[in-house]
């Protein structure tokens, strides 16, 4: 049974293609880590109701503020 948003089944399957690859084990721990972070929080967010293109607009507003180095207040 897959789960009923399309983002959730393909982030999974990501997930799954990058295991079977073989990428150098270090580099691949800390990308999959960033990977199932970011599953987690998306599929969090969708229980609590909020869209994926929601999450990818935050995520790059975010990376924005960063980068411009205003202050986060």
């Amino acid at each position: 049974m897959l789960p009923d948003h399309p983002e959730m089944v393909t982030v999974l399957l990501f997930i799954v293609r990058c295991k079977n690859r073989g990428v150098g084990y270090r580099l691949f721990s800390l990308f999959n880590a960033g990977i199932k972070f970011f599953a987690i929080s998306l599929i969090i967010r969708k229980l609590i109701g909020i869209s994926f293109w929601r999450v990818m607009f935050d995520l790059r507003l975010v990376t924005l503020l960063f980068k411009s180095g205003l202050p986060l207040v």
